[in-house]
């Protein structure tokens, strides 16, 4: 583990820092199935840790969707190599079956539409492809549950269970629950 010197010595002499990925990134990443070749995309990026890892580890394209303008603009100066692109997650500036994988690390402003949401997911996924949404089990780690915008009380059976109709009605053939650390639980749906 780098001290805080140690980065500092690193950002001073010029050498490139990984990427850092928060609990969530992590959580997510540990089911993941990308290989090379693939196209990824993740929801309401917040930082570049999960995608800079995979284009590090693979060759990728790697797509990022962000909910301001500000966060777009950081991201494609910070990090060229991945498309950043504003816009809202319920209509999604991709073509149909775009990507192999769709993250969701956190929580964006889903509280409206979920089900439009839901079918842009499974929209842009290619035949084969997986939804990844990582859910903190804690409500004070994280105000709501992506995608249904509800607040996570210990993610009880009736939000999870929620998740799942929403994601089988979308589409979506094979939607399991897998714990992935003590924080987090992860959403795996398959098309």
């Amino acid at each position: 583990m780098q001290t805080i010197a140690d980065r500092l010595r690193a950002a001073t002499s010029g050498d490139i820092m990984p990427p850092r990925l928060n609990a969530s990134q992590r959580a997510a990443l540990k089911w993941a199935q990308v290989d090379d070749g693939n196209a990824v995309l993740e929801i309401f990026c917040a930082n570049t840790g999960l995608l800079q890892t995979l284009a590090d580890k693979y060759r990728i394209r790697a797509c990022c969707l962000c909910e301001d303008e500000h966060s777009m603009a950081e991201i494609g100066a910070t990090v060229p190599k991945i498309e950043c692109l504003y816009g809202a997650a319920r209509d999604l500036p991709w073509r149909d079956n775009s990507f192999s994988t769709v993250f969701i690390t956190r929580s964006g402003y889903t509280k409206n539409r979920p089900h439009e949401i839901a079918q842009e997911l499974y929209r842009v996924i290619k035949q084969d492809g997986e939804l990844i949404i990582s859910i903190p089990i804690f409500p004070f780690v994280y105000g709501e549950v992506p995608l249904i915008g509800k607040n996570n009380c210990n993610l009880p059976q009736v939000l999870a269970q929620e998740l799942f109709i929403l994601l089988k009605d979308a589409g979506f053939q094979d939607v399991s629950m897998r714990f992935s650390s003590i924080k987090y639980v992860t959403i795996v749906a398959k098309k």
